[in-house]
């Protein structure tokens, strides 16, 4: 696992990120939430999503999903923590850096990426 992230509304849950997968770690018992063993992109439920070195993770304001940021296909993926369903909500995959809504925008190589969440915003601070 390269990156943990504790849920601030779950003392007993953590998400686990490695190169290929995002895990759920709770209450000692580890099960895999989305992602597999191999390298891609692809958005849907558990091991059909793919993902490129996810590196970053920050919980939504009820816990019941995490904002992945997925850096090597630059892009922003929201993960169901209870079905596993992941969708791309920013970037189209493009390393570039341009505004733009959703799947419009670019967003170059996202690692750790600080979000500020309510319900109708979600900004983003490059760092």
């Amino acid at each position: 696992m390269t990156n943990a992230v504790p849920d601030p509304h779950n003392p007993n849950r953590v998400i686990a990120l490695d190169a290929t997968s995002v895990r759920v770690i709770e209450s000692g018992k580890v099960r895999l939430l989305a992602g597999g063993d191999k390298f891609g992109y692809a958005d849907g439920s558990g091991a059909n999503a793919k993902f490129e070195c996810p590196t970053g993770v920050v919980f939504t304001e009820n816990s019941e999903s995490i904002i992945v940021s997925d850096k090597e296909n630059n892009r922003l993926r929201l993960v169901n923590l209870k079905s596993g369903a992941v969708e791309t909500i920013a970037g189209d995959g493009t390393a570039e850096s341009k505004d733009g809504n959703g799947t419009a925008a670019q967003i170059k190589e996202p690692r750790y990426v600080p979000l500020t969440l309510d319900s109708t915003h979600l900004m983003r601070r490059a760092m």
